[in-house]
Formats: C-alpha cells, sequence, structure tokens
C-alpha cells in the first residue's frame, strides 16, 4: 500500500497545478472579449455620432457652409478654360473695355495756339482773296506764304498721322497732317519730304526743306512755306 502513496500525491499536484492553469488561461481570454465588445461599442458609438445631423445653431451653421462651398464650386468651373460661354465672354471684354475708356482722361480740346508758325519769316500772302497771275483770276487764299531761304527745314509744330505727301498742283510738294479731334496741318511749297502717307510724327519731326518751286501759288518767284492750320469748323 506504501508505494501508491507518492504516485498519487504527484498526480494531485499536476491535477491542481492543471486546474489552476486553466483558470489563469479562461480568465485571460474572457477579459480579452470584454475588452474586445468595449472597443467595438466606442467606434459604433462613433460611427453615429458622426453621421448624425446636428439640429439647431450647428445644422445653420453647416447649411450656411455647404452654400458657400456650392458657390466656390461654381465659380471654380465657370473659371475653368472651356466653360465660359461666349456671351460671358463678350460681356467681360465689354466691361473691360468701358473701364479702360472711362478711366483715361479726355486730352484737352486743341486751339490755334497749339499750332504755332513753325518758321519766323516775312508773311508775304496771308489769308484771304488774292488774285493769282498763273489763274488769272482771284481765289481764297486759305493759309499764309512765308517767305524762307530754299533748304529751310521744316519741321512738325504738332504731332499727327501722315495723310497726305507728295506733289500739288497749287502748293508744289506738300505734307497734310492729321493732328486728332478734326484739326489738320497742310505744309507746302517743300522739296526733299521725309515722310510718307499712314506715318505717325511727333512734334518737332522734320518733314523735308523748302523747295525752289513753289507751285501755281509762286510769289515773284521767292522761296516760300504755305502754312495751314484747318480747324474743325472750317470744314
Amino acid at each position: 500500500m506504501l508505494r501508491w502513496h507518492r504516485p498519487l500525491g504527484w498526480i494531485l499536484v499536476w491535477g491542481f497545478m492543471l486546474i489552476v492553469g486553466g483558470s489563469i488561461l479562461l480568465a485571460g481570454y474572457a477579459g480579452s472579449l470584454e475588452t474586445a465588445k468595449k472597443d467595438h461599442s466606442e467606434i459604433a458609438k462613433s460611427r453615429i455620432t458622426e453621421t448624425t445631423p446636428v439640429i439647431g445653431k450647428d445644422s445653420a451653421a453647416q447649411g450656411s457652409a455647404s452654400k458657400v462651398s456650392a458657390s466656390k464650386a461654381a465659380a471654380q468651373t465657370l473659371a475653368k478654360p472651356g466653360k465660359l460661354t461666349e456671351q460671358t465672354v463678350a460681356k467681360e471684354s465689354s466691361n473691360a473695355a468701358g473701364s479702360v475708356v472711362s478711366n483715361k482722361p479726355a486730352p484737352p480740346p486743341l486751339t490755334y495756339q497749339d499750332f504755332p508758325c513753325p518758321v519766323q519769316g516775312k508773311v508775304i500772302r496771308g489769308i484771304g482773296s488774292y488774285y493769282f497771275e498763273a489763274l488769272k483770276g482771284y481765289r481764297y487764299h486759305s493759309g499764309e506764304d512765308i517767305r524762307e531761304p530754299e533748304g529751310t527745314v521744316i519741321r512738325a509744330t504738332h504731332a499727327g498721322r501722315v495723310v497726305f505727301a507728295g506733289a500739288d498742283p497749287m502748293l508744289g510738294q506738300k505734307v497734310v497732317l492729321d493732328c486728332g479731334q478734326g484739326w489738320q496741318v497742310t505744309y507746302g511749297s517743300l522739296d526733299n519730304l521725309t515722310v510718307k502717307v499712314g506715318q505717325t510724327v511727333g512734334q518737332q519731326e522734320e518733314l523735308g526743306q523748302v523747295g525752289f518751286y513753289p507751285g501755281l501759288e509762286g510769289y515773284e518767284n521767292q522761296t516760300q512755306l504755305h502754312y495751314e492750320v484747318t480747324a474743325p469748323s472750317d470744314k
């Protein structure tokens, strides 16, 4: 009977250890399950909170924010290339052109004082009716003939665009400048012209030289400059 005491004791010890170990394992497994359930419950609650609409002031704020986002999206859509219609482009272009024109100050009106005589010679024929030997009759003379030596350089008294540059039966070689606002200036009895039609010349820019042949208006075969200023009211 004594030889069974030791094996029985070991059996009891090992059995107790197995029971204790199993209890510990079961307790740990149960704890992990409880933790997993809590985590799952918190995640579900957070998802419900995010998807639940806010009532009251917060909902109104969200509504206004959504309207602002929609307006921004519409503006971005219109700003994309290819999205603008032809009417929108034309309207924006006309508005831009109108703003540029309205912001630009209008130039002051021109007067005769803006067109001083380009030379200081003696006036041998002024504005009025004269008898012309070459024409055998009277003719209205709309400018001034000023005695000047041949080769005198003639410069523009006012900036303008050349609308005529060439021969004239009455004035020899002449240059006509359109100075804007309906004003024109004629330089006649010239030679060696340095400008051409369509060219824009500045003030004091050279136009040509006084020539020897003044045309049918020649006065006692003297070289002269024919200077004529035409106002809008004279046309």
